[in-house]
């Protein structure tokens, strides 16, 4: 029974092994950098993963729809933010209000902002050549970035 027991394992092992070291040789699906203090840096590994899932909780948290344009989004890349690029379009659902609208609103984001200054704006998104701005968003998840990294201006 126990050499059954290991059989099953080992083959487990040996059928999971490749789609692991396959997994590690792709490139991420998203670039994370972040501005602070006037620095901007590009994140890696552990941090990138930690800012990513920060970021997107944060943004996450965005009820009202904005339509804004190049020249906001410019703005936004000066003041202290996350920024995360998606290799390829990733669809975000936000419950948002937008003119008569109130309700799920999926998105094919390229890229997002988020303010880590809280009271310096709200995050935007570019979806395609489109810029949206989400309001009522919540930066108490930001809180979480001075444990991982001591961020938040």
């Amino acid at each position: 029974m126990r050499i059954l027991a290991l059989i099953v394992v080992l083959g487990l092992f040996a059928t999971t092994w490749p789609s692991i070291t396959r997994a590690a040789d792709q490139p991420p699906s998203a670039t994370v950098t972040t501005l602070h203090e006037e620095r901007t840096a590009k994140q890696t590994g552990r941090y990138a993963t930690m800012l990513q899932g920060i970021a997107l909780a944060t943004f996450g948290t965005g009820e009202i729809e904005g339509n804004v344009g190049p020249a906001d989004w410019e703005k936004a890349l000066e003041i202290p933010h996350i920024r995360v690029k998606f290799a390829e379009p990733q669809v975000i659902v936000l419950n948002v209000v937008s003119g008569d609208f109130h309700g799920e609103k999926a998105y094919a984001v390229s890229e997002f902002i988020v303010p880590t200054a809280i009271s310096a704006g709200s995050p935007i998104a570019r979806v395609g050549d489109e810029y949206y701005s989400f309001g009522k968003w919540n930066p108490r998840i930001l809180l979480l970035l001075k444990d991982v990294i001591g961020i938040v201006d």
